[in-house]
């Protein structure tokens, strides 16, 4: 869905607004929400839209996906956590998830940006460099 920058902007500005030392605060977010619903403002559907956009790539910016061959044991999972946590200190949870067609090694993702350090991201790395 596209929005128009009158709906980014007073989006943003509302999730700005949730925003308590860099943590979403619930109250403040069902009270801005609860005032937008009962204002019902030009464009308030698109803005809340836009607004709950912005609220899972925060929540997606915050998590750690690792995924593996197998499950990873607590130590493993806690190493490579504060690793990553040491770069990006937004990051508060870890999830693992479980993928044999890696083949080995770990690919970790936080949000949109993926690290690939598989077997399998290996192998499709030289074949794009064999095409090349």
């Amino acid at each position: 869905m596209k929005f128009s920058q009158e709906v980014r902007r007073a989006a943003k500005g509302l999730f700005r607004l949730c925003m308590v030392e860099g943590e979403l605060d619930e109250k403040r977010l069902r009270l801005i929400i609860d005032e937008l619903i009962t204002r019902k403002p030009r464009n308030y559907l698109a803005i809340l839209d836009r607004l709950i956009y912005l609220i899972k790539s925060d929540q997606q910016r915050r998590v750690l996906t690792i995924t593996s061959v197998s499950p990873l044991g607590e130590q493993e999972k806690e190493r490579i956590f504060q690793e990553v946590r040491g770069r990006l200190p937004q990051v508060n949870c870890v999830c693992n998830t479980v993928d044999p067609e890696i083949l080995g090694g770990v690919r970790l993702q936080v949000g949109s940006d993926v690290w690939d350090y598989s077997v399998e991201g290996s192998l499709k790395e030289v074949e794009r460099l064999l095409a090349a």
